[in-house]
């Protein structure tokens, strides 16, 4: 279970770069290695609604060895990014020491600004819903991770 509200929270602090509408769905493959042990996971958001208040509820749901478990986490608009502030950060990569990079990944092949965080985990931005194409890099408990978007819908 430790694993699994680990991997909710990486993804989550690591996607408050989202489009956001209602319906929108990134799946992702996810890579944990702990010294010589490697465990694969899938990782799917997905906003279910919004509220009065304008939170958005996201559907997570975490699989691994035929095991599912799922919540739901409400965030406000405010950590999330429109397609406009995609835009200006893939505009302004560098400033925010960042490359623009074309990658593949089972999702397809992106535009992507590629960014490192205070761990040199390196986290590749663009246009899909929670903004995250990539991530790989150490955590902060020492685990080594490799997530990448699977497959991605566009909500309404």
């Amino acid at each position: 279970m430790k694993t699994i509200l680990m991997i909710a929270t990486m993804i989550t602090a690591a996607t408050v770069w989202a489009m956001p509408n209602v319906g929108d769905s990134a799946l992702y493959n996810v890579k944990l290695t702990e010294g010589t042990t490697t465990n694969d996971y899938t990782f799917e958001q997905t906003i279910t609604s919004q509220e009065t208040n304008g939170n958005f509820n996201i559907t997570q749901t975490v699989a691994f060895n035929g095991i599912v478990d799922s919540t739901i986490t409400q965030i406000s608009p405010d950590q999330m990014a429109s397609t406009d502030m995609i835009d200006l950060y893939l505009a302004n990569c560098a400033l925010a020491e960042g490359k623009l990079e074309t990658i593949t990944v089972p999702a397809g092949t992106f535009n992507t600004c590629a960014v490192k965080d205070e761990l040199n985990a390196t986290t590749w931005i663009a246009h899909v819903p929670f903004g995250m194409v990539r991530m790989e890099g150490p955590t902060s408990d020492g685990t080594y991770r490799v997530i990448e978007l699977q497959s991605y819908v566009n909500g309404k």
